[in-house]
């Protein structure tokens, strides 16, 4: 179980969804693991691998990709996993790119 803001998860979720959009060639897979004392929700797309330097500032307040619209969809998402106690990052794998969002596991009776 998690804790938080729905709207608040809802608009950190969507962005990075539509992130993954913007960049898919034929398909998105979302999926959840455990780490610990988090949960890990991973959003991968096959798309083009991003560049280190890209990679780096993928969550600055509006930075925009060749893709992008606005330069604040990540930026927003990564706020609202920090004020959650969690956080984001992206990373390259195999066949494309994967977004990390991890979250603080709560037990019921913590809530």
């Amino acid at each position: 179980m998690i804790n938080g803001n729905a709207e608040a998860l809802e608009t950190l979720f969507c962005n990075i969804l539509e992130n993954a959009i913007r960049h898919v060639k034929t398909k998105i897979r979302i999926f959840l693991k455990e780490d610990g004392t988090n949960y890990i929700i991973v959003f991968e797309n096959d798309g083009k691998p991003i560049e280190q330097k890209t990679m780096e500032m993928l969550f600055d307040k509006f930075y925009k990709g060749p893709k992008g619209s606005f330069g604040l969809g990540l930026y927003i998402a990564r706020k609202i996993a920090i004020f959650h106690g969690g956080d984001i990052w992206a990373e390259n794998v195999e066949n494309g790119v994967q977004f990390h969002v991890a979250l603080k596991k709560y037990a019921e009776e913590e809530i």
